[in-house]
């Protein structure tokens, strides 16, 4: 027969030990901690038939410093093959510190997942920009190819500056300095003077040459687009509000490269009165005026347009991107 105290013991030692085991610090599990990150997020849902993207932004309130966490996670029906965003698509702004892709498959179709650890190179207002998905759906005898464009996500990042930084007062003026010191820093500051003007004048040839590339690229970039929703066909009825979306997201990115806008923050309206004082624009202010107020009528007053009219929308937004490019090539000849 065990002896009772001997039992008893045993059991309040057993019980110290699953305890300590309780209390001790193991290793965090890895997806535990990805939950925690976003468990206060921006987040924006978008489904498209089969298809579903939900994009997640870490931290709510975050201060110049602070990395940010972007997720895109896309859930498809079986018979569905997604293609996801390419690495750092639209992303380019932000510095991109860590990339995670993830793929799985199961009898009711696929999850796909993409993370990002991002940086702000500044403080103030920023956007994650729509993300593009494309799918092709193989559940009919004709396989169908489809795209997905998420909504855009913006946020403020916070200054490490007290809002008071720049309103304190000046020391009052200290004695007179030796005449021979005096000199010195004299000499000082012209030689520094001498040679910030030159380092500034070649940065302004080598920043003038790379912007005009950047022009060329832009344009490019939005022809190219352009091109491809035309090649894709005119929209019917149930497909307006995203072509037009798109249509008008093509001119909408392409002024915000050109002429450094920010054009896809602001609404038609502040956009237009921005634009006014862009002496870049010109005459062709009323162009995009009219283009702009007829893609709203259809986003937002439900106007249906026929094929005729959505043709011209295309016919004015090359117009509009063609006649850009050709004054800016103007004025760099």
């Amino acid at each position: 027969m065990v002896d009772r105290s001997f039992a008893r013991s045993f059991g309040v030692a057993l019980a110290s030990v699953v305890l300590l085991g309780a209390c001790s610090d193991g290793p965090v599990d890895s997806q535990t901690a990805q939950l925690d990150i976003f468990a206060e997020a921006h987040q924006v849902v978008i489904e498209e038939g089969p298809v579903t993207a939900s994009v997640f932004l870490a931290p709510l309130d975050p201060e110049i410093g602070d990395r940010l966490h972007l997720k895109l996670e896309v859930t498809a029906r079986e018979g569905v093959d997604v293609v996801m965003p390419a690495f750092a698509d639209a992303l380019g702004r932000y510095a991109i510190v860590d990339f995670r892709p993830v793929e799985r498959r199961d009898v009711d179709g696929s999850f796909h997942s993409q993370r990002y650890t991002l940086e702000a190179p500044f403080s103030g207002r920023h956007r994650i920009p729509r993300l593009r998905i494309t799918f092709t759906d193989r559940r009919d005898a004709e396989p169908k190819e489809y795209e997905l464009l998420t909504d855009e996500v913006p946020f403020q990042v916070r200054s490490v500056l007290p809002s008071d930084a720049f309103a304190t007062e000046l020391d009052p003026l200290r004695g007179e300095l030796e005449i021979a010191t005096t000199l010195l820093w004299l000499w000082i500051a012209l030689g520094v003077g001498i040679v910030g003007s030159g380092a500034f004048y070649f940065y302004r040839q080598w920043s003038m040459r790379r912007a005009i590339e950047f022009v060329e690229l832009a344009h490019e970039r939005a022809l190219r687009r352009l091109a491809d929703l035309e090649n894709a066909g005119l929209p019917d009825a149930t497909a307006l509000d995203r072509w037009y979306v798109e249509l008008s997201d093509i001119v909408r990115r392409y002024i915000e490269e050109r002429f450094q806008l920010r054009a896809p923050e602001l609404t038609t309206e502040e956009f237009l009165a921005a634009a006014e004082s862009s002496v870049d624009l010109g005459t062709r202010q009323s162009l995009l005026k009219a283009f702009l107020e007829r893609c709203d009528a259809v986003k937002f007053a439900r106007y249906s347009p026929d094929s005729a009219e959505s043709q011209e929308a295309i016919m004015s937004a090359r117009r509009f991107l063609e006649e850009t490019a050709a004054a800016e090539t103007a004025v760099a000849s």
